[in-house]
């Protein structure tokens, strides 16, 4: 499936999720033609990192590298997302750039994706998406350092 409406992935729904997946996601491409000083035409291809979330629904098509996470994988997680960190004591956004690289994904006993979390590690954010965008999201930057960690050992495995 390339696209998925809110309905389709249980958007306010009770469904729980019983697996996890991380993933990357691609960069959109695109060909950019740049005129120079003479009559000569450039072709450059251009990358760019956009969110996968829309109002329209999610678009399944730029996930890669699905890696399936074990269940004491899954709790670090949760545990991370929701959790701040001992002796932080507030969360800080560092910039606001958005460039979402990364996404955890929900399932339910079914197999149908029924949430995504989708993670940017530079400035530190996050959107979510299905059942998973009514759960409050609270991370710090040792959260956010250990996450990435963790998400990153995942999909190097």
């Amino acid at each position: 499936m390339a696209f998925i409406s809110s309905g389709q992935c249980g958007q306010g729904a009770a469904e729980a999720y019983t697996s996890m997946k991380v993933g990357e996601l691609l960069p959109i491409e695109h060909e950019s033609i740049r005129f120079n000083n003479s009559d000569e035409i450039d072709t450059v291809k251009v990358e760019y990192f956009e969110s996968i979330i829309s109002r329209n629904g999610l678009d399944t098509t730029r996930i890669t590298n699905l890696r399936e996470v074990n269940q004491r994988n899954q709790d670090d997680i949760l545990d991370l997302l929701f959790n701040i960190s001992p002796g932080s004591s507030e969360i800080e956004e560092v910039s606001e750039c958005y460039i979402p690289r990364h996404v955890v994904l929900f399932y339910n006993d079914q197999a149908s994706l029924v949430g995504i979390v989708e993670i940017c590690f530079e400035c530190e954010r996050t959107k979510s998406f299905g059942v998973s965008a009514n759960w409050t999201i609270q991370i710090d930057r040792v959260g956010f350092n250990k996450l990435q960690t963790l998400v990153n050992r995942i999909l190097d495995s």
